[in-house]
């Protein structure tokens, strides 16, 4: 175009500046997506990781969870409530168990508390 001139010397620099312009912000927006595109990369394999440690962490806590139902089973068995009469007395319910004041005996924690009769 130059060579048949149609277009000036001014239009045909306007034009190549434009053009280095155009061809900077091309780069740059290249850089600028090379970057986004790492960064959701390593975003996600931290999402991932993050999804890894929170599964260990649910299967610690069921662990812990597990072994601290057991252990409240085993302690229930376990389990006695000590009792001491304030005077003499019996024990009224299905058995009769003579009491002194300072004796003590043993109820489990599932059985109703029988009353205490005055002899």
């Amino acid at each position: 175009m130059r060579q048949q001139n149609v277009v000036s010397a001014a239009q045909v620099q306007d034009k190549q500046g434009e053009l280095l312009d155009q061809q900077q912000r091309l780069t740059e927006l290249e850089r600028v997506a090379a970057n986004a595109r790492r960064d959701t990369f390593a975003i996600n394999a931290e999402l991932e990781d993050l999804h890894v440690q929170a599964q260990r962490d649910r299967e610690v806590i069921t662990r812990t969870i597990s072994t601290i139902e057991q252990d409240i089973a085993e302690n229930e068995v376990n389990r006695r409530l000590v009792i001491l009469a304030p005077q003499d007395g019996i024990v009224s319910g299905n058995c009769k168990l003579r009491c002194l004041a300072n004796d003590h005996f043993y109820v489990s924690h599932k059985v109703r508390l029988p009353a205490l009769v005055q002899i």
